[in-house]
């Protein structure tokens, strides 16, 4: 089981009206694999591998959102809060190769995850209300195209570098929503496409491991990648504009365990969107940044 993507945002915003005032822009996505793998060593420097598996995935949206590309309806500013989720196979490939004794290289694929999301969605329109509608949610994870490289210096000291292709262009190009089946009258059936255009993105991730006399290990690292997201779309419900990340961990061996734990720092530069694309205008002269610090433990045991 992978959880290799996901966002999750909560901001408190100044609104247009006629929702005006403080209000709060809430997003969450998370994307999950289970995979079961095969590998085979052809030779005795290369190995092949390959999964096949289901990816499930859950999004979440809360707060004000103006209609983009809805027909007639384009324009209207409602309030909404919805929630989806939906399962869809996937698979990956990859290959290894040791060039020499310390130096390995690898290349890996992993296929789009094109997901038809269902939940519901409490939306609120001026002078009409609230209702409740059936949700559908037309969402697609980018395919990856990731390079490999690992040497080691001896056996005490590694460097690693990779670099990942990422798909973005076709995966986030639009996000489609559908709202049917109001439970109350007069409330029309919404279709609606939210426009985001991405761009394809290289990243570049570099590593250090040494391993200490004692057995433990501590590693260092770095990641560029560059912003996917154009100005002109930019959103704080998807306010993927990290580009630089440090890392630096620490490893040690208890019993039969394998305990490893991780600290990493991310941030982008700021942003400022003059005149957004999006209807509505929430997002007019508005200025990004994004900074994160993340935490992690892993635990493994070998059979």
């Amino acid at each position: 089981m992978y959880a290799p993507a996901g966002f999750s945002q909560m901001h408190t915003l100044e609104a247009q009206p006629p929702f005006g005032g403080q209000q709060t822009y809430k997003s969450f996505a998370a994307l999950t694999k289970i995979l079961p793998g095969v590998a085979w060593q052809v030779t005795d420097r290369l190995s092949l591998g390959s999964t096949l598996g289901v990816a499930i995935s859950h999004v979440e949206l809360e707060g004000p959102y103006t209609l983009q590309n809805a027909g007639l309806l384009s324009g209207l500013p409602t309030l909404v809060d919805l929630q989806a989720t939906g399962a869809t196979p996937v698979f990956s490939f990859g290959l290894q190769y040791e060039l020499t004794e310390s130096t390995t290289f690898g290349v890996t694929y992993q296929s789009e995850s094109r997901f038809e999301l269902e939940g519901n969605t409490l939306a609120t329109v001026p002078v009409l209300g609230s209702s409740r509608y059936d949700t559908h949610v037309h969402m697609t994870w980018p395919e990856t195209l990731g390079f490999g490289l690992r040497h080691e210096l001896c056996p005490h000291r590694i460097l690693s570098a990779d670099l990942v292709w990422f798909n973005w262009s076709q995966a986030f190009d639009t996000i489609g929503v559908g709202l049917t089946d109001a439970d109350r009258l007069l409330f029309p059936d919404i279709h609606d496409e939210l426009p985001l255009s991405w761009r394809d993105t290289l990243s570049v991730k570099l590593g250090y491991e040494q391993v200490l006399s004692n057995g433990h290990t501590v590693r260092c690292g770095y990641i560029y990648h560059r912003n996917p997201v154009p100005d002109a779309t930019l959103t704080p419900y998807i306010q993927a504009i990290l580009e630089h990340a440090f890392s630096v961990g620490y490893g040690v061996q208890w019993r039969q365990w394998e305990i490893d734990a991780s600290y990493m720092f991310l941030f982008s530069p700021d942003v400022f969107v003059e005149d957004s694309e999006l209807l509505g205008g929430d997002f007019d002269q508005s200025s990004h940044t994004f900074r994160c610090h993340a935490l992690g433990i892993s635990a493994i045991r070998r059979f």
